[in-house]
């Protein structure tokens, strides 16, 4: 997906959600991609709870394409995949200005902490070369 589609997707999702009470971030490799990590984005997850889960039904109806385990969405031609479970982290929810908006994502260490607890050492792997040479 090109940076510009993402933007464009992310604004008219902040727009929407704008006047919602909901808490929501970023996840997966768009959110690495917000903070700066040059990785490929195919998709955007995003992790919120189950009133968000709702909130998203609500306001993005005409974008529904799929309602299993998690949510799809399809915006624009770009992939919105919306969950909620237990490992949400929503309580390390920081927002990060990108491009001129305010997006709410999951911080880079605590990202790659959640991989290495999930098993996925490969991907922890690369957080930890990224924001060592980000760093140092």
């Amino acid at each position: 997906m090109q940076e510009t589609d993402m933007y464009d997707v992310l604004r008219l999702i902040l727009q929407r959600l704008e006047h919602e009470s909901i808490v929501w971030r970023m996840d997966g490799s768009a959110n690495v991609r917000i903070q700066g990590m040059d990785v490929a984005v195919q998709r955007l997850h995003v992790r919120t709870n189950d009133e968000g889960v709702r909130v998203f039904k609500k306001i993005f109806k005409q974008y529904l394409k799929d309602e299993g385990e998690n949510v799809l969405f399809t915006i624009d031609g770009i992939d919105v995949e919306v969950s909620s479970n237990r490992y949400n982290m929503l309580h390390r929810v920081k927002m990060a200005h990108w491009r001129g908006i305010d997006v709410p994502i999951l911080p880079l260490q605590e990202a790659r902490d959640f991989y290495v607890a999930a098993g996925k050492e490969k991907v922890a792997a690369s957080l930890d070369a990224y924001l060592h040479k980000r760093f140092s």
